[in-house]
């Protein structure tokens, strides 16, 4: 999620220039446009880590640490199996993602062209896959809005 905000705010000219000119009859200037995390499909969205830092947990196991507070299945959460994942690899972006699924009609972006030119070092990659870790005895899970995530030792 920091990801996001931090690449959508670092091209904020080219949205702002690219959206005034795909507008007809545009006379306001817009202030902001925040790329939403929906337009890449994720299916988890992780908030608190430090932009790009999902990078550096390719290789690495992630466990779910379930909130309290969610607990739905009337029985106590210690006694669930841990539900782990192991990250694979980035995530490359398609043109596909140029498209806001919230707002179609708002004129599309080159994103992994804009990836590739403001942040070189990462090319056209954001967010990472995961796979349920099967080879530690997990075979699924749920995971909760609230629920954490902790990196298991190597």
């Amino acid at each position: 999620h920091n990801t996001v905000k931090q690449f959508s705010n670092v091209i904020q000219h080219e949205l702002k220039q690219k959206y005034n000119e795909g507008v007809d009859g545009c006379d306001n200037e817009l202030d902001s446009i925040q790329l939403n995390p929906t337009r890449f499909r994720p299916n988890v969205v992780v908030d608190g880590l430090e932009p790009w830092l999902e990078f550096d947990l390719i290789g690495k196991t992630i466990e779910v640490v379930p909130n309290q507070d969610n607990n739905t299945e009337g029985g106590d959460q210690s006694e669930r199996n841990p539900l782990r994942f192991r990250i694979t690899s980035r995530t490359v972006r398609c043109a596909g993602i140029g498209v806001d699924p919230l707002q179609p009609e708002l004129p599309a972006f080159d994103i992994p062209k804009l990836l590739t030119k403001h942040f070189p070092q990462h090319g056209p990659y954001l967010g990472v896959y995961a796979v349920v870790d099967q080879d530690n005895g997990c075979s699924g899970g749920q995971i909760c809005v609230g629920d954490t995530f902790r990196v298991l030792d190597d």
